[in-house]
């Protein structure tokens, strides 16, 4: 078996080191769908009320692509910045809600040395020094990173929910703050849609489509399915301990 020259594995070497630094934590910690880059210039958007920001951001259209998301040492602007950018333009993103929310303050303890003069010289006797320890203390501050994001919705897809609203299960804490087992929970509704235009909104249970009883999510988008443009539908809906009856064109 040959063996490699010394300057080849050290190139080598070198290579691996600088594509491993090339790869932000961002990067890193990405969790989504995998595109082609972008020459777009996303738009980046600061946030400190995540979960709201989301929200409203999707119901106006956009989808979300991927997320990171993780905690590190203090950063700068400037390298949140970059790196939510770097990570927009590797992964087609044309926009970004970003932000940083306080974990803690880590303080550490770590020991210096030095001397201490026990007698000083005289004459051909050298001066003698014991070697003593103090404290120092440093603190860092800790951050959980994130960043989502996010593509304009095309028209199809937008036309493709027909009633412009999307659905989830209901989970045990919502069944049991609502007090009831069966229908789709309305966790988005795209501004200027059908449903918006209705007056559904976001937090409203489907119970019935048309009649047809609603007993989940899937129940519900199969329902919707089965509706043609400009079809009037009666939506049943669960809200503030009461159903009503709701009008809704589809698209």
């Amino acid at each position: 078996m040959k063996r490699l020259p010394l300057c080849f594995l050290a190139m080598l070497l070198t290579l691996t080191f600088f594509s491993c630094e090339s790869t932000s934590v961002m990067e890193r910690n990405y969790q989504g769908a995998s595109s082609q880059g972008s020459v777009v210039e996303p738009e980046l958007i600061f946030s400190s009320n995540i979960n709201f920001d989301r929200l409203d951001f999707e119901t106006k259209g956009y989808r979300l692509v991927g997320s990171s998301s993780f905690t590190a040492k203090e950063y700068s602007r400037e390298r949140l910045i970059n790196q939510v950018r770097n990570l927009c333009m590797q992964h087609g993103a044309t926009h970004a809600l970003y932000g940083a929310v306080y974990r803690e303050t880590v303080t550490r303890t770590t020991y210096e040395s030095y001397k201490v003069l026990v007698s000083p010289k005289q004459g051909d006797r050298e001066a003698v020094y014991v070697t003593e320890w103090r404290p120092v203390e440093s603190s860092e501050r800790y951050f959980d990173y994130y960043a989502y994001l996010y593509v304009p919705m095309t028209q199809a897809e937008l036309n493709g929910t027909k009633l412009g609203m999307d659905f989830e299960d209901l989970d045990t804490l919502r069944r049991m703050e609502l007090k009831r087992n069966t229908g789709a929970y309305v966790r988005m509704v795209y501004q200027n849609s059908p449903a918006f235009i209705a007056n559904i909104v976001i937090g409203d249970v489907v119970t019935a489509i048309n009649g047809t009883k609603i007993l989940d999510a899937s129940s519900a988008e199969s329902a919707i399915e089965q509706l043609y443009s400009r079809q009037t539908v009666q939506v049943t809906v669960y809200r503030d301990g009461r159903e009503q009856n709701i009008l809704v064109t589809a698209e």
